[in-house]
């Protein structure tokens, strides 16, 4: 059988009209035997495909893995009852290629509805498995129904989807015990199909998993709420906080376990707290009332709980933002910076951030506390004057200094002066130029020196 002659030896660059041949005949022959054969047609000699000289066939590329393995991890696996725990579904290639591909994922997941269900507010996370395309994944509903969860993926385009090379992480599945066993169970893995980009199927094989669940004390939930107990995950530095905790005790009596509470963020921890905490049989709430650090790093914190009973842990999270607004930053200009006594400067406040409150420091003692945009200032005395501001908000105090940034002049003695010989009275020249002779004695002659 012929390929046309789009096809190459290579079969990864085989054309999908090849595909059906290939994989039947597991050999394709390459271009240049395609040319040969329409060559001898043309010639009027027979194309009879079993003449003696006829090309060497090309061998397809051999299949790189062998076997896929899928396994359930952990296993085995305790419950606590009403616990929720997560299993990480891998797939395991034996001889696999980082050149080789998987094109198409199939399996299913069956377990007992009897023992454990998926959570309400949970589903299958395959964002990590390499595979750009969900053709299927069961949700709580029908998985919680029918006892079995259903993942079929898609690479999207051959080639594209994870390599055969190791192992890859095909799913997360989140499991809650709802009833007690009486022995181990199991959950099992079948009906599963992988194909690579070769559009050949790898044989597949599975691990049973098994678990039990016991009676133990179990967190169930966690949540943030304000100080007056309302649901909220979004705090400013000071505001109150209260952690809260749901337990379940399905041992019958009341039971001490110990438990380990943490808030950490991207600057460390602003909460921490443990110790042996009383709890009573069945369902229970408890809360640890704290508040935001005034120096808390803005960002997104993890709230976690762990919950200690006869050797089972089991745990909780979620998460809350603190909000810290920008640093204050303060800053200022003036104009003008020099002249003569009195002097008004105008004042320009720059300053940025969330600041609520303005302190100056005008350098002659004196102090305001404007917060405008622009106010001004009255310099009475010659000097030199340094000025400073300090603005205070949610983004902190901060001082801006401008160190001999006033220059006051003192103002000329424009009293007439008669020198020796003079009849009239004489202005100083400091002053020529600007100020009308007669503003000062209107009618006389004044002369300059």
């Amino acid at each position: 059988m012929w390929l046309n002659s789009q096809c190459r030896p290579n079969p990864s660059q085989r054309c999908d009209d090849c595909r059906a041949d290939f994989n039947q005949d597991g050999n394709i022959y390459d271009d240049d035997y395609q040319i040969w054969y329409e060559n001898r047609y043309t010639q009027g000699l027979s194309p009879d495909p079993e003449l003696t000289d006829r090309p060497p066939e090309v061998s397809a590329a051999p299949l790189a893995a062998s076997n896929v393995t899928l396994a359930l991890d952990p296993s085995p696996y305790t419950f606590g009852l009403n616990e929720t725990k997560t299993y990480e579904l891998k797939a395991t290639f034996t001889n696999g290629s980082p050149s080789e591909t998987v094109d198409y994922f199939k399996t299913e997941i069956s377990f007992s509805t009897q023992y454990l269900k998926m959570p309400a507010d949970n589903y299958v996370y395959t964002a990590q498995s390499g595979f750009q395309v969900i053709f299927r994944v069961d949700g709580p509903t029908a998985a919680s129904e029918y006892g079995k969860i259903v993942i079929e993926l898609d690479a999207g385009w051959s080639g594209n989807g994870p390599s055969t090379e190791g192992e890859i992480t095909i799913a997360r599945i989140d499991f809650e015990a709802i009833a007690l066993t009486p022995s181990a169970q199991t959950l099992t893995i079948e009906n599963t199909q992988v194909v690579n980009d070769q559009g050949e199927e790898i044989p597949a094989s599975s691990q049973v998993a098994s678990y039990t669940v016991v009676p133990s004390v179990v967190v169930t939930s966690v949540w943030t709420t304000d100080g007056n107990g309302d649901p909220k995950s979004a705090f400013d530095r000071g505001d109150s906080i209260r952690y809260y905790e749901g337990f379940y005790n399905s041992t019958g009596s009341w039971q001490t376990p110990y438990l380990a509470l943490s808030g950490d963020g991207p600057c460390g921890s602003i909460a921490s707290w443990s110790g042996n905490q009383d709890l009573p049989p069945g369902s229970s709430l408890l809360y640890v009332a704290s508040s935001i650090p005034s120096d808390a790093c803005g960002g997104t914190y993890t709230y976690q709980l762990s919950v200690t009973y006869n050797s089972l842990t089991s745990s909780r999270s979620t998460t809350f933002a603190v909000n810290v607004p920008p640093p204050t930053t303060a800053d200022f200009d003036a104009w003008p910076l020099s002249g003569d006594a009195p002097l008004t400067v105008s004042f320009h406040n720059i300053s940025s951030g969330d600041y609520t409150s303005c302190y100056w420091e005008y350098g002659d003692g004196s102090t305001g506390n404007s917060c405008d945009a622009y106010h001004d200032y009255t310099y009475a005395n010659p000097g030199t004057y340094t000025v400073r501001l300090t603005v205070t908000g949610l983004g902190g105090p901060d001082t801006k200094t401008r160190s001999d940034y006033i220059t006051v002049n003192a103002y000329p003695d424009l009293r007439p002066y008669a020198p020796s010989g003079y009849p009239y009275p004489v202005v100083p020249s400091s002053v020529q130029g600007t100020h009308e002779v007669n503003t000062l004695y209107a009618g006389q002659p004044t002369y300059f020196d």
